[in-house]
């Protein structure tokens, strides 16, 4: 059963339990022909509840444009643009679940991402390296393309960063290094500092999901700062002469 529309609740409630049920279909569907054959069921369900076909249409806008489907599979998690002039393509991973450094911490791709996508999360890896400690996990507000540049970069100049430091090791090489472009997010026009902040806490969540800090990981931890307040007390003779 869904909430009847005329139920004492918020309005975004509704909203949200028709855009979750559309992105379950989504994520369960293989092909467009499957999800439109469920997402049909659903929209007479919601019809007859007296939701209204604006919004439902609303909704499903919303859900596809949250995944940036392909035209041929639902989710296709992480794959190469392909495009002929693109020099990233042979570094990107083409697939739909992301492994951490622990063997049970393997999470789906729910989102269709490229070298093209921005604003995002994306992880690297050292295929050279038999163990999964050398996963590192970052973020961009520009295109991932360009962000991979700027690591290459780094490493054919022998910066002192977590990657380049990585592939600069003995036997290791830029050949050895391979991209996951993780989640993106959509740039709220209105609060585009909010949509940053955002992205950057959930990095965060990413590094602790698959467990990329340093020594297990590539990540130094430099993103958890206490939220503690150190209290001070002014110097007091009274106080010396109670502690003694």
């Amino acid at each position: 059963n869904v909430l009847h529309p005329s139920s004492f609740h918020p309005a975004h409630t509704f909203k949200g339990i028709i855009k979750a049920q559309i992105l379950r279909f989504i994520r369960l569907s293989s092909f467009h022909k499957d999800f439109h054959a469920s997402f049909r069921i659903l929209k007479k369900a919601l019809i007859i509840k007296g939701y209204s076909r604006t919004l439902i249409r609303k909704c499903k806008s919303e859900a596809f444009q949250l995944v940036g489907l392909s035209s041929n599979s639902m989710i296709a998690g992480c794959t190469p643009c392909t495009h002929k002039q693109c020099n990233i393509c042979k570094y990107i991973n083409n697939i739909k679940f992301i492994q951490g450094n622990n063997f049970n911490s393997q999470f789906l791709i729910a989102q269709n991402t490229s070298c093209n996508t921005f604003n995002c999360i994306y992880s690297i890896h050292c295929t050279y390296c038999t163990h999964l400690s050398t996963l590192y996990v970052g973020e961009t507000k520009n295109t991932f393309r360009d962000r991979l540049n700027q690591h290459l970069s780094d490493i054919r100049c022998k910066k002192d960063t977590p990657i380049s430091v990585h592939f600069n090791l003995p036997n290791h090489s830029i050949s050895n290094l391979k991209a996951t472009v993780i989640q993106f997010f959509i740039i709220n026009k209105k609060y585009p500092n909010k949509t940053d902040s955002i992205r950057k806490c959930k990095e965060i969540v990413w590094i602790n999901k698959l467990h990329c800090e340093s020594p297990v990981g590539l990540n130094i931890n430099l993103h958890h700062s206490s939220c503690f307040v150190p209290l001070l007390f002014p110097f007091c003779k009274s106080a010396l002469f109670l502690s003694n």
